[in-house]
């Protein structure tokens, strides 16, 4: 974005004098590319903001793309111009509910901002249901954060609205976040950083009993399932209460397994498979000692790596070298 100067800031002065001119005609004569509000939150011409607000300009018209001024400085995404907005939303100027032809909010486009700072400042205007507001493809600000990971923007949000992962309990009685789809959300987008960040907010058994809301039928490790994302899916499934005893998630998807019954997804037994496999080489591995247990380690990568991949078995060096990272 181009930097301008003073002496752009007093010829754009100069032309808003000139009240029979409307704001259009005036962005046309200087041959602006953005709205002259626009160019004016990013420059930090406060002077010309001013100038607008004199002249009864209204703050939330939409560009050729149905967006207002709150969605693109959010989109900007830059300390100052976010202060300004700020300031312009607190005076009343600024809707920040607006919203775009396909229902998009500003915050929509500030999910895409990873720096706490900065995402502090936008919160500082928000409101819980504007971050869970869905848009026309049934996206919300807080869904597309965790689809690129952006753990900052989950963390931050929860810290100044609480109530989204606020525990309530549904019509059967089963304990739920207050933004349902949370869970599933991550395990859609394997966004292994918005786990921890949820994770790290619950007990134990709090968050065996999240791990057991349906959302259509499917639960957070199903989804993990259905999207392949076998890291995610370690986690889920291997979670444990403070007794000791595996998600009831996870018990479900190992009694499916020995009776036969129809799986959801049809690589949902190769997972359990590692995940049986692990504990019975656990198992031994805690009664060998030495030479003995360094030989079974390599056999054991040696033959995990052949039927996950039969390409990776090929160089048992490079398999020994790179040991699969197992988690209990």
């Amino acid at each position: 974005m181009l930097n301008l100067g003073p002496l752009q800031e007093e010829i754009f002065l100069i032309a808003l004098q000139d009240t029979n001119t409307s704001i259009a005609e005036i962005e046309m004569g200087l041959g602006l590319e953005q709205s002259l509000l626009f160019t004016a939150i990013t420059q930090n011409f406060q002077n010309i903001i001013k100038a607008l607000i004199a002249r009864g300009e209204n703050f939330n018209q939409r560009n050729v793309l149905g967006e207002t001024i709150a969605h693109q400085v959010l989109k900007v995404g830059t300390k100052p111009a976010l202060e300004l907005l700020k300031t312009l939303v607190i005076q009343g100027h600024v809707d920040i509910k607006a919203q775009t032809d396909v229902f998009s909010n500003p915050f929509h486009y500030a999910s895409q901002i990873t720096d706490p700072e900065l995402l502090t400042i936008c919160f500082s205007i928000a409101t819980s249901d504007l971050l869970v507001a869905q848009n026309q493809i049934g996206s919300s600000a807080l869904s597309n954060a965790i689809a690129r990971d952006n753990f900052n923007f989950l963390e931050i949000a929860i810290a100044q609205f609480p109530e989204l992962i606020k525990l309530k309990q549904n019509q059967t009685g089963h304990l739920m976040l207050a933004c349902d789809s949370l869970l599933h959300d991550i395990a859609n987008s394997n966004a292994q950083g918005c786990y921890n960040v949820l994770k790290n907010k619950f007990t134990d058994q709090i968050w065996s009993a999240l791990n057991q809301y349906r959302i259509e039928e499917a639960l957070p490790i199903d989804v993990a399932v259905l999207k392949g994302h076998r890291a995610l899916f370690q986690s889920f499934k291997g979670y444990r209460h403070g007794s000791g005893f595996p998600t009831l998630s996870w018990i479900a998807a190992q009694e499916a397994a020995k009776t036969n019954h129809p799986l959801p997804y049809p690589h949902l037994q190769d997972m359990i498979d590692d995940a049986q496999e692990d504990q019975a080489y656990q198992a031994e591995l805690d009664n060998w000692q030495g030479e003995d247990q360094t030989a079974a380690e390599e056999t054991y990568h040696i033959r995990h790596r052949r039927r996950i991949s039969p390409s990776l078995a090929e160089d048992n060096a490079t398999i020994i070298a790179s040991p699969r990272r197992r988690s209990f």
